[in-house]
């Protein structure tokens, strides 16, 4: 009878061992969770820096018709009157902007 209650012991601790490491909310869980944790702080940290970014192009657009008017020729390919829009092939980005009649 002690020879079967000490192998049951015996098989009890290594069970309680076992799940402590491998079970749930064992050493491997929070092995995981860790790693989930560092990888949303850093992206935490990259879409903060993205939304600062954001933040100071608005402050930008908001108080300056010159920076809307720069914006719009770069992005939106828009020109003033009197102004021809040259765009050159293969190169989608060079944009050459010529005055027709203006020295």
């Amino acid at each position: 009878m002690q020879k079967f209650l000490l192998i049951f012991l015996c098989f009890v601790i290594a069970w309680i061992n076992y799940q402590g490491k491998f079970g749930r909310g064992g050493k491997n869980d929070d092995l995981q969770i860790v790693l989930q944790i560092n990888k949303q702080t850093k992206l935490n940290h990259d879409l903060s820096e993205r939304n600062n970014q954001m933040v100071m192009k608005i402050a930008g657009l908001k108080g300056s018709s010159d920076s809307i008017e720069q914006r719009s020729r770069e992005e939106l390919n828009m020109i003033k009157s009197g102004e021809t829009l040259v765009m050159l092939p293969g190169n989608d980005l060079a944009v050459e902007k010529k005055a027709v009649g203006k020295k």
